[in-house]
């Protein structure tokens, strides 16, 4: 097994003098310096060798603001390199046929 979900009911977060301690019912104490803050929902313990490491999924809002910035959509084309959603195209290179050996 490489990773685990802690569902919310499992763990506890305590703030240390250097950082934070994470106990999750029936193992040892993880110690991070960085915990996210915000509503925690899930803790995700995954090993990727030499390390373990710890994911925190949290709840949290985020305002979007009305931006006065123009947006462009992009298409990748086959006949053209890029296709803007505002008429406008980017010439590619010119493909070039080349004779078989």
């Amino acid at each position: 097994m490489r990773s685990i979900d802690c569902p919310i009911a499992s763990f506890q977060v305590r703030e240390r003098k250097n950082g934070w301690a994470l106990h999750i019912e029936g193992s040892e104490a993880f110690f991070v310096k960085d915990a996210p803050l915000g509503e925690m929902k899930l803790v995700r313990i995954f090993v990727a060798q030499p390390r373990t490491n710890v994911q925190f999924v949290i709840a949290t809002t985020i305002e979007v603001k009305p931006s006065n910035v123009l947006m462009v959509g992009l298409d990748m084309g086959l006949n053209n390199l890029v296709a803007l959603s505002i008429s406008e195209v980017v010439k590619g290179r010119e493909r070039r046929e080349v004779e078989p050996l």
